[in-house]
């Protein structure tokens, strides 16, 4: 009787392993689902402009002026005709890690970055543009720059002050190779990579 008893129970419980298999795939592409979601409300953005100036010794730098950052209107990258909406829109492809490291005479020289970065989801600019070397967290850009073409590019008007610039502290990095990331951050700590790329600093020129 007993032996009868389990062999029912297993055949029972048997019966119920498909339903919990195909229950537990649901609950499996559900959490897939929605770590997508996360990650498509994550700030868009772009780097598209840069300056960069160096000296022959230490005197000459500490004068150093930077030129003015020239940036790339959207339509010069994305296809004008068949626009990208906010909402859709992932990010620029930027130079990768895997690029060929850059060769800098970081000591006597200055370099700046700047593009935009907007959060489509909150009608507004991203909260911050985090720059990091070698994973840590070394500036934030300056936000709020007038980016006209980003206005009209994907219609939104609250897109218009998304610009952002910063400056690289080369003179603070030691010799030998670096790693360099810029994140785009929105108000709830979603970041986007906007840009990573290798470079080495060379030791001064003599």
């Amino acid at each position: 009787m007993v032996k009868q008893i389990q062999t029912r129970s297993l055949f029972r419980i048997s019966q119920q392993l498909p339903t919990v298999a195909i229950l537990l795939i649901g609950l499996g592409l559900l959490a897939a689902l929605r770590a997508g979601l996360v990650v498509n409300r994550a700030p868009i953005g772009a780097v598209d402009s840069g300056a960069f100036a160096s000296a022959s010794s230490a005197a000459e730098a500490s004068s150093l002026v930077l030129p003015a950052l020239l940036f790339k209107r959207l339509s010069e990258y994305l296809s004008a005709t068949s626009r990208i909406p906010a909402d859709k829109f992932v990010a620029v492809p930027a130079a990768t890690a895997t690029a060929q490291p850059t060769e800098l005479p970081c000591a006597n020289s200055r370099m700046m970055m700047g593009g935009w970065a907007a959060d489509a989801q909150r009608s507004a600019p991203a909260s911050r543009v985090e720059l990091y070397i070698d994973r840590l967290h070394v500036a934030d850009a300056l936000l709020g720059i007038d980016r006209p073409d980003v206005e009209e590019y994907f219609q939104r008007a609250d897109f218009a002050k998304s610009g952002w610039q910063l400056e690289i502290p080369l003179q603070t990095l030691s010799m030998g190779y670096h790693y360099m990331e810029i994140w785009a951050v929105d108000r709830e700590g979603t970041g986007r990579l906007l840009l990573e790329h290798r470079f080495e600093c060379l030791p001064p020129r003599l």
